[in-house]
């Protein structure tokens, strides 16, 4: 087999390898960018593209026209493309969109409609941001204090110096097939609080602008592991928290309860977490944003995100 008849057996996905793939019809794709209020944005830039079915790669660059429009035909080799688009005073936004359907059981690619939402930039601030932070835990099955704007455990533990909240890693492994963990954040203000929030992968700001006023809960748990039945196993929970959470800690409010300063943050792709089984256990916080300007809600990190 020639590296010809691979690429084709690797782009094009089979049953439509000798079919679709050989024969791709021209199709039109359509897109259109909009804002949040669904207002159409012109002269948005767009940088699309896609794998040829003859081979090769196909790169395409442009503007929307004052309908938000942008319109390219081609034959892609593909059923899926992606689309960056940017516009000055917007955060930028990327996408993978389909541009097959269904015929007869077989996937062929035909023209396409989809659209891009363009969030604003409204209000940026400087934030502490940690990537991929790894803590390890010292201790399973014991509240240990966290600080949120260090990302780590207070002293002696970590270099954290506020407690924030209580972090508990427990669960029990008696064996493979029967374990179980369980990992539990506790806050320690009255008023402190975790949430889960709105998620948009599309755009570069995939939280909200601003951080909700209510809603903030002081425990949140997340459980993974397996259990068995007779023959039957079966895995339950997740290791994984939800996409996004937005938390907040130092809350200080008046005599009526309304909040007067608060530290903001939000964790974006969620909270991971090692078993009780393993020796060097580690809670994953994929991307944590601190806001350490107790007068401001604002989510928007100020500068240039590595993702």
């Amino acid at each position: 087999m020639n590296i010809r008849i691979i690429l084709t057996l690797l782009f094009c996905q089979i049953p439509l390898a000798f079919s679709a793939c050989a024969q791709a019809p021209k199709i039109t794709i359509t897109i259109q960018v909009v804002d949040e209020d669904n207002k159409p944005i012109e002269s948005a830039h767009i940088r699309t593209g896609y794998i040829r079915a003859e081979g090769g790669h196909r790169v395409i660059e442009g503007q929307t026209d004052e309908d938000g429009i942008f319109k390219f035909s081609g034959r892609p080799g593909e059923h899926s493309i992606q689309a960056l688009v940017k516009n000055a005073g917007f955060y930028e936004s990327e996408k993978r969109f389909s541009v097959a359907r269904s015929v007869q059981g077989y996937a062929v690619n035909s023209d396409t409609i989809t659209d891009l939402t363009l969030r604003k930039i409204r209000n940026p601030v400087p934030m502490s941001y940690f990537q991929r932070r790894l803590v390890e835990v010292p201790e399973f099955n014991r509240d240990l204090e966290f600080d949120f704007e260090k990302a780590d455990w207070v002293q002696p533990f970590g270099g954290g110096e506020i407690a924030d909240a209580l972090i508990n890693v427990s669960g029990f492994y008696n064996e493979r097939d029967d374990r179980k963990s369980i990992l539990t954040i506790r806050f320690l203000n009255d008023h402190d609080g975790i949430l889960v929030g709105d998620w948009f992968p599309e755009s570069r700001l995939r939280s909200p602008h601003v951080a909700p006023e209510s809603g903030y809960q002081q425990d949140f748990t997340v459980t993974f592991g397996r259990k068995k039945e007779g023959r039957k196993v079966e895995n339950f929970g997740s290791r994984e928290s939800d996409p996004l959470l937005i938390f907040r800690v130092r809350t200080e409010v008046d005599d009526e309860g309304n909040v007067i300063r608060a530290n903001y943050g939000k964790i974006e792709e969620g909270i991971s977490f090692d078993g009780v089984w393993d020796r060097q256990s580690h809670i994953n916080f994929r991307h944590l944003f601190f806001n350490a300007d107790s007068e401001s809600v604002s989510l928007e990190y100020e500068g240039v995100i590595s993702r």
